[in-house]
């Protein structure tokens, strides 16, 4: 598959999944009155293993063991989010409007994730050939 393919793909995924783990955290936090910090903790812990899932089967086609790869792509995860904390931390720091910094903090996160899950976490000769819809 085309790199064109995959950043469809991984684009879709992260909104599905962005818009399935809000759905969980409010669902928890408003319909079920759980804390709203265990409500936060469920949700993403479902967005992360969600991502995991579909990056490796639908956006990369991932065909190795899957998982040994889970350490990696948490280890991905956090160093993108790393990465989008300072990034907003410092641009906040240096006056950028907070709005307009998460936007930009979001963009580098995005975009890291993209590369290292591609090249690091999901990089394998044994991509599956099947195509998923």
């Amino acid at each position: 598959m085309s790199v064109l393919g995959q950043l469809w793909r991984f684009g879709i995924v992260g909104i599905a999944n962005t818009a399935i783990g809000l759905v969980i955290i409010l669902t928890l936090q408003n319909g079920l009155g759980v804390h709203p910090l265990l409500s936060n903790m469920v949700g993403y812990l479902i967005g992360f293993l969600m991502g995991y899932h579909f990056h490796r089967t639908w956006t990369f086609r991932y065909g190795g063991n899957a998982v040994e790869r889970v350490p990696h792509y948490f280890l991905v995860v956090a160093i993108c989010y790393l990465l989008n904390v300072s990034t907003l931390t410092f641009l906040t720091w240096i006056g950028i409007d907070p709005s307009r910094a998460q936007i930009v903090a979001v963009v580098i996160y995005s975009v890291s994730h993209f590369i290292l899950g591609k090249w690091l976490v999901f990089a394998d000769k044994k991509a599956t050939t099947r195509c998923a819809p």
